[in-house]
């Protein structure tokens, strides 16, 4: 983990909270979430029930495929092996 990033911290969350999260997840009403609980521990616990979360407004992604990023700046996730070539080298 790069030294910026900062790790989320542990969170246990109680068999109510499971039970609230589980309603508003079938309702698809996340105003029934508690005020207590951060989304962060909600979007967490998505996770964890095998959904795959993305930052992209498409309701109708149907398959996720690798391809190169519109942005091409380089950044220090991107394997090296996936990074565009330049006219200067790798």
């Amino acid at each position: 983990m790069r030294p910026w990033m900062l790790q989320a911290p542990q969170v246990i969350l109680s068999a109510a909270d499971r039970t609230v999260f589980q309603a508003a997840w079938q309702a698809r009403d996340f105003t029934r979430l508690p005020a207590t609980v951060p989304r962060w521990v909600f979007l967490q616990w998505l996770t964890g029930q095998g959904l795959l979360l993305h930052g992209s407004p498409q309701s109708g992604i149907d398959t996720f495929e690798p391809r190169l990023p519109h942005d091409l700046s380089p950044d220090e996730f991107t394997p090296a092996c996936l990074r565009p070539r330049t006219a200067c080298g790798p």
